[in-house]
């Protein structure tokens, strides 16, 4: 076998030379890869909070949409258990700075067996409470009762249907007045045997990124049994 004089192979620094540069192009890839995938943690643990707020306010919207109050005739509402006669539904919002209460009365709810005898009447009332699991922060709570009792504020069972919550705030349209009030009350005086032309609803969430700001979601909700023009 015959060699060509001038035939030369690889020097050890080309060899070294080339295997930096490969190291260096694997780091890069590597880092790359990396960063893409947390992007994309990052943005699915984002989309799963949206998600499970809107989620939530759709359902308040919805609920809020059917709120409703007894007629003032005594015959119309009803006796409890009891044989009491059932005081007229109320609809009560109550000013919290950023931990409101709401509770009212809806024809939102929601047969879940066929054919079963449940009324499409119920109290419903969201405020919140200290999260056990996240110190500093909140759950929305929800507490439901159907059928309606003598008490529309108490009663029934309550539990959790969002945590991480920074925040809970309504403010009520009264169509007369035509203007936004953070409180209200069906049995006051202001406002007596009347739920408001429209809810809006404010919730603040822990932003999903870390360091972030806290996110604020608002939506308004039109209540469509309450009396008054669309003038809002």
């Amino acid at each position: 076998m015959k060699f060509l004089k001038n035939e030369k192979g690889f020097t050890l620094i080309e060899v070294m030379v080339s295997i930096a540069i490969l190291a260096l192009i694997s780091i890069i890839v590597w880092q790359a890869s990396g960063s893409n995938m947390r992007a994309k943690e990052r943005s699915e643990k984002r989309d799963e909070v949206f998600q499970g707020v809107a989620l939530v306010m759709d359902r308040m919207t919805e609920e809020l949409i059917s709120a409703y109050i007894y007629s003032p005739m005594a015959e119309q509402n009803g006796k409890s258990p009891s044989g009491e006669i059932l005081s007229k539904t109320t609809f009560v919002g109550k000013n919290g700075g950023d931990q409101d209460e709401l509770s009212f009365v809806s024809f939102s709810h929601v047969r879940y067996v066929k054919d079963i005898k449940e009324s499409d009447q119920e109290e419903i009332t969201y405020h919140l409470e200290p999260s056990k699991e996240n110190p500093g922060e909140f759950a929305l709570m929800k507490r439901v009762s159907s059928p309606p009792d003598a008490d529309s504020t108490i009663g029934g069972k309550g539990y959790p249907i969002l945590d991480r919550v920074k925040g809970l705030s309504f403010r009520y349209y009264d169509s007369k007045r035509q203007e936004w009030f953070d409180e209200w009350d069906s049995a006051g005086s202001d406002t007596p045997n009347k739920i408001p032309r429209a809810v809006e609803m404010t919730l603040t969430v822990e932003n999903p990124e870390e360091g972030g700001e806290p996110v604020l979601f608002t939506t308004i909700a039109l209540l469509e049994m309450a009396p008054g023009p669309n003038d809002f």
